[in-house]
């Protein structure tokens, strides 16, 4: 059991002589007191690339936190996974998912660079429709009869 150190003072080698700082193997303050694991069984142990403020380092999906109950990750712009991540020099690291590029050999082409992302920032409501859709008006008084 490790309790209260920082992330870059974990290692899954003992022998390993990264020099990675804190902030290149987690971008991101933990904004929340809660969260959730789980390991996502497709990406257990795959091979990945993790994206460290302009530089590519290899590693192995290990498995994925996300917090929740707080403000932060109720804003769909501001939500970021920690995704952990052993690193082929042995550090761990936590990344969210648009600094990471997984790799199935039967799927995927390596990238040559960082792919764009586009982040959500809009809030979607299931109740939200617009008064004009056409879903409005599907049932009605008369219809519901």
């Amino acid at each position: 059991m490790v309790q209260h150190v920082p992330l870059h003072a974990l290692t899954c080698n003992p022998e390993s002589s990264h020099t990675h700082p804190l902030d290149h193997l987690q971008v991101w303050s933990c904004y929340g007191w809660e969260f959730v694991t789980h390991e996502y069984d497709y990406l257990s142990e795959m091979p990945c690339k993790v994206y460290m403020k302009g530089e590519w380092e290899n590693g192995r999906y290990l498995f994925t936190a996300a917090p929740y109950g707080d403000s932060y990750s109720m804003a769909p712009d501001q939500h970021k996974h920690f995704n952990f991540v052993e690193l082929d020099c042995g550090a761990i690291g936590a990344w969210p998912g648009n600094r990471m590029l997984m790799f199935d050999s039967s799927f995927v082409e390596l990238a040559t660079e960082r792919p764009k992302y586009r982040t959500n920032t809009r809030v979607w409501y299931v109740e939200n429709i617009d008064e004009d859709s056409p879903f409005d008006t599907t049932v009605d008084s008369e219809s519901s009869l």
